[in-house]
């Protein structure tokens, strides 16, 4: 991801352009989300996403993008994700966390904007928000184990699994009446004060991530036993809701 952009910015004119020239007056609309949106782009890092939009006769020409992946995946563009409408309207209960995201963290660059008012039904919020952490939390035993207690090892868990949790805890924030801060460590604080969980712990857990401390292996162990624990917390809570 060499070549990646300073600023994803300067290259959304460009790739506009490029998915007008495919996709014509099938283009719907265009928009911009993850780091780019939230604030912590990290060239040579960071993917730059965009969230495209077609009429539903615009998939017939999606073999057209194979250039248009091709060059801009050499410049750390992710693959587009390409949907309909319908796909949207249809998928809202199915997958509210990650339309929770995109509604909040987006911005459109080309055509209607067609994600701002998004009806998110807090049902299927809660349902999806106990089944990710349920299934993560798996994870997190599983790889707490894998480390064997190695201080690299689980600084490497911290670091990737940390963010994971970052939409569910959005769905959890909006849950609670809230909006989600758009820092992610802000957003750790701000779910674990509303959710009764330990803030000290999510606080150092953040900062290890960031590599603003370093923990020996013992202090990480521990570290990580509490972070387990405070994910089975909130598991269990979001299951009594």
């Amino acid at each position: 991801m060499g070549k990646s952009p300073k600023n994803p910015d300067l290259i959304v004119p460009e790739v506009v352009e490029d998915l007008r020239k495919i996709f014509g007056d099938d283009l719907v609309s265009v928009a911009l989300y993850g780091s780019a949106v939230r604030g912590d782009y990290r060239p040579g890092h960071s993917d730059v996403n965009f969230f495209v939009v077609l009429e539903p006769q615009g998939f017939d020409k999606l073999e057209r993008a194979f250039a248009f992946v091709k060059k801009w995946g050499k410049r750390g563009v992710a693959v587009p994700r390409f949907v309909t409408e319908d796909y949207i309207r249809r998928s809202l209960d199915s997958f509210p966390v990650e339309f929770l995201g995109l509604k909040l963290w987006h911005r459109t660059v080309y055509g209607r904007d067609v994600l701002a008012d998004l009806e998110i039904d807090s049902g299927d919020l809660r349902l999806q928000c106990e089944r990710e952490l349920k299934g993560k939390l798996l994870h997190l035993r599983e790889g707490f184990l894998a480390t064997l207690g190695k201080r690299r090892a689980l600084e490497h868990l911290i670091r990737v699994s940390l963010p994971s949790f970052s939409s569910v805890f959005e769905g959890l924030v909006v849950l609670r009446g809230q909006e989600p801060r758009r820092d992610r460590a802000a957003l750790l604080r701000q779910t674990a004060e509303l959710f009764d969980l330990d803030v000290d712990v999510f606080d150092r857990l953040a900062k290890v991530r960031a590599g603003q401390v370093k923990l020996g292996s013992d202090e990480l162990v521990k570290l990580c036993r509490q972070y387990i624990r405070e994910i089975e917390k909130v598991t269990e809570i979001v299951d009594r809701l």
